[in-house]
């Protein structure tokens, strides 16, 4: 299929199935952003969720662009 410009309605969030991705380099991102719904569409939400419980908020890492980065595989 060709480039093409415009708007989509397209929208990355749980249930989403990626096709030719096979990992994710991103930052940790807070409750309720864009970033997070996209994150959690690769790496499902309720696995997302148990990692940020689990490892991320007791270990202190920093959120945002200037926070630490996470690569998913």
């Amino acid at each position: 299929m060709p480039p093409r410009s415009g708007w989509t309605n397209l929208i990355l969030g749980p249930g989403h199935r990626f096709k030719v991705c096979d990992s994710f380099l991103t930052n940790f991102h807070m409750p309720q952003s864009s970033e997070l719904r996209l994150t959690s569409a690769f790496t499902g939400a309720p696995e997302l969720l148990r990692v940020y419980r689990e490892e991320v908020l007791p270990n202190g890492y920093l959120f945002n662009e200037f926070g630490d980065p996470m690569l998913i595989v």
